[in-house]
């Protein structure tokens, strides 16, 4: 079965809706968040009731998590992914824990549900709230967006790749992320209140690492056997060995489709690549070819040209997490590590009404 792309157009609206004046500990504050328009509950998650709305937009997020947690199982998926591409997934693959990957995913996005569902409680907990004008100007945001896509079901077809199919759903994901992103300047910039998740926090990048730039001709497994995948890869490799353009042999055999989108090559760190890839490159000096570099993650054998990196910081593809970031950064980053921990463990208690929820269709 075809696994959607998760386009995130609601990320998109979302970061639109966060420049609104939320502050916390106003005047004339109001609940800042409800069920409404989310449907049924359908599981319970440490006391809270976790709702259809909510694991629905939590699917795509949920199934990232499991395709990165079973990368072996769906290599093809993690580099379309990577590279913006659909990815073809089965939906019904057993992992190695006994589950199938849509029973994966659904436990994953009450989790995932459950970790946005924190913030709120803590919000609640500690008196950071939006205001009636706050939510008034969400509410103004959604009309002025209905009036750009030329109406509401227009607007609900776009919202609808993030499984967001109502008005009502559509204001409590951005109410949600409001007050998500307030929790999270609040506790920032705020000593006393980050101390309980201090922990959690990343230790300051120290700025040295060493950066690779590679090209590659990749020859799958895929429609032929790995011995015809070996001899195939053995001719290509003589020929670029023996001076032909490399880059007129990627164009001419290349079977990894994210070439084309990085003509100039991979620039990368460690533990971005899948480490066969990595550690070949390391091995090699600029402009040198490597011989055949098995790729099981990958099904087939690369052929690898150590080149120049990129100068460009944005070109560097870095492992989650790692990017070079300030104290802020890293104290926000320890804000979603404590409380993704936290919904990692909770226990679950799914309802009834969890099986009306249709994943992967």
């Amino acid at each position: 079965m075809r696994g959607k792309k998760v386009l995130l157009l609601v990320a998109a609206l979302m970061v639109m809706s966060l420049t609104l004046t939320a502050c916390f500990n106003c005047g004339g504050t109001t609940p800042s968040w409800g069920t409404e328009g989310m449907g049924d509950v359908v599981a319970i998650a440490d006391g809270m009731e976790i709702t259809e709305g909510e694991v629905m937009f939590a699917l795509g997020q949920a199934e990232r998590i499991i395709i990165n947690e079973n990368i072996d199982l769906f290599p093809d998926a993690m580099m379309a992914m990577m590279f913006g591409m659909p990815a073809d997934i089965d939906y019904d693959t057993v992992l190695e824990n006994g589950m199938t990957f849509r029973e994966a995913v659904g436990e994953q996005a009450v989790r995932v549900a459950a970790m946005y569902r924190m913030y709120i409680r803590y919000a609640e907990q500690n008196g950071i709230n939006l205001t009636t004008a706050d939510r008034d100007e969400i509410s103004d945001h959604i009309e002025l967006l209905i009036e750009n896509f030329g109406g509401v079901e227009e607007l609900l077809e776009m919202t609808a790749v993030d499984n967001v199919h109502t008005l009502g759903h559509l204001e409590n994901v951005l109410l949600m992320f409001a007050i998500m992103e307030n929790v999270v300047e609040t506790v920032v910039a705020d000593d006393a209140r980050f101390a309980e998740f201090e922990e959690y926090l990343q230790p300051e990048d120290d700025g040295d690492e060493e950066i690779f730039g590679a090209k590659h001709i990749l020859i799958r497994f895929e429609d032929r056997s790995e011995e015809e995948a070996e001899e195939l890869a053995n001719s290509i490799l003589a020929r670029a060995r023996a001076g032909e353009d490399f880059d007129a042999l990627i164009a001419e055999y290349g079977e990894d489709p994210g070439m084309l989108a990085n003509p100039q090559g991979y620039t990368f760190v460690a533990g971005s690549m899948v480490e066969a890839f990595y550690e070949a490159t390391k091995e090699l000096e600029i402009g040198e070819i490597s011989g055949l570099v098995r790729n099981d993650h990958h099904g087939g054998f690369h052929i690898i040209l150590r080149v120049e990196p990129s100068t460009n910081p944005a070109d560097v593809m870095r492992p989650p997490g790692l990017e070079p970031m300030t104290l802020e950064q890293r104290r926000a980053m320890a804000i979603q590590e404590k409380f993704s921990a936290m919904s990692e463990i909770v226990e679950i208690t799914f309802l009834p009404a969890f099986s009306n929820i249709v994943i992967g269709e």
